[in-house]
């Protein structure tokens, strides 16, 4: 589901070049010969002086950030919302009608049609845990603490306090809703059948969100 937010945390003049700064520090902690960080730099001196919006946050890709099993979704999660809230503020100074849209924190789970078992990957836990986050912690950060120290954050991963609680929270959720976590994604297992009866797994969707945090079931597919 792609959320369709335009609202800023603060003045779109103060989040585009804040949005610059801050994806410029979490490339330089993560890969620090990545040679967008040059781009970056001079679209933030360009702005600073001639009040310039640039192209780099609207359609470019910037590199997969690196792997790392506890820490990669906090990261990208970070990431592609500094890079929404970029385009955002950007598009607010200099209209453009083109941008990425941003995906809201979104899961899959292997769903048994026989039994009506149903199975999540540990991996997808993190992944929709560090979406939720960023979702609300990002824009926050940005204004609250700033750019660079909103970047270190998402480098702690799952040992950051605040994400380490909405990984349990999420946790919990998905066991309460008689979803078994597994340490392999199960549409990867042999001809994708389910373990405890043996019948072709489907799949379904569910997205973390909403205050509190709750999980909603989507579509279920073959």
């Amino acid at each position: 589901m792609a959320i369709m937010r335009e609202e800023l945390p603060g003045p779109a003049e103060e989040v585009y070049p804040a949005c610059l700064i801050a994806i410029g520090e979490l490339l330089r902690l993560t890969q620090p010969n990545n040679p967008w960080l040059e781009t970056l730099d001079e679209d933030l001196e360009l702005f600073r002086e001639n009040h310039q919006v640039t192209q780099t946050l609207f359609y470019t890709n910037m590199g997969t950030l690196p792997d790392s099993a506890d820490r990669d979704p906090w990261i990208n999660a970070c990431f592609n919302n500094l890079l929404w809230l970029g385009q955002v503020a950007g598009k607010k100074i200099t209209p453009r009608t083109y941008g990425m849209p941003l995906w809201g924190a979104i899961g899959s789970t292997a769903l048994c049609p026989r039994c009506h078992r149903e199975y999540m990957a540990r991996d997808w836990v993190g992944i929709m845990a560090a979406n939720a986050w960023a979702l609300d912690a990002v824009p926050r950060l940005l204004i609250e603490v700033g750019p660079e120290a909103t970047a270190r954050r998402s480098i702690e991963g799952a040992d950051d306090p605040d994400c380490k609680a909405i990984l349990e929270q999420v946790e919990r959720l998905v066991a309460a809703q008689n979803i078994e976590i597994t340490e392999e994604n199960p549409i990867t297992w042999p001809r994708a059948k389910c373990p405890a009866c043996g019948a072709v797994l489907g799949t379904r969707s569910w997205t973390a969100g909403g205050s509190p945090l709750r999980l909603t079931a989507g579509e279920v597919g073959e």
